[in-house]
């Protein structure tokens, strides 16, 4: 009787390590996640911060839509392809 009990709590102390080793391996991933996510908050809060500024805002419209003010004459030269990220300090 007493193999028997020895037997039945061993394989539940085995079954609860692998189910807790599950678990701890889901939380990494989730945590890890979790930091991703922040980042790409962060990243979008400023660049929601950034949008809020005319001046910003009126340049990101002239590079990405090649808008122009009466009598303006816009020329899109190659060096300036990454001049946008640069603002944005990406």
């Amino acid at each position: 009787m007493f193999i028997v009990f020895v037997m039945f709590f061993g394989v539940q102390i085995i079954q609860s390590r692998a189910s807790l080793r599950s678990t701890d391996a889901q939380v990494v991933k989730q945590e890890n996640k979790l930091k991703t996510v922040k980042s790409t908050n962060k990243d979008l809060k400023h660049e929601v911060k950034l949008l809020n500024n005319d001046d910003y805002l009126q340049k990101v419209i002239r590079q990405k839509y090649y808008y122009s003010k009466a009598g303006e004459t816009i020329y899109n030269l190659p060096s300036q392809s990454g001049s946008l990220d640069k603002v944005n300090g990406k």
